[in-house]
């Protein structure tokens, strides 16, 4: 069988994987979306905060670094 037939079938079987071994329910949890999407928004918050720190300690660094003008 020619090698661009194996990938062409390769990719259509696994478009066309019906009954997937994985338990997609499992790993997405039996949370609702209104409890999943608050975690996301939180996470996000979080990150933000985090990154807002970090770049004003980074501010402050680069501030009393400078050289004071006459």
């Amino acid at each position: 069988m020619l090698q661009s037939t194996r990938r062409y079938l390769r990719a259509a079987g696994s478009i066309l994987n019906m009954i997937p071994n994985t338990d997609y329910q499992k790993i997405a949890g039996t949370k609702s979306d209104a409890e999943n999407m608050d975690l996301d928004v939180r996470a996000v918050g979080k990150d933000l905060t985090t990154s807002i720190e970090v770049y004003g300690k980074e501010y402050r660094v680069r501030l009393s670094r400078k050289p004071a003008r006459a």
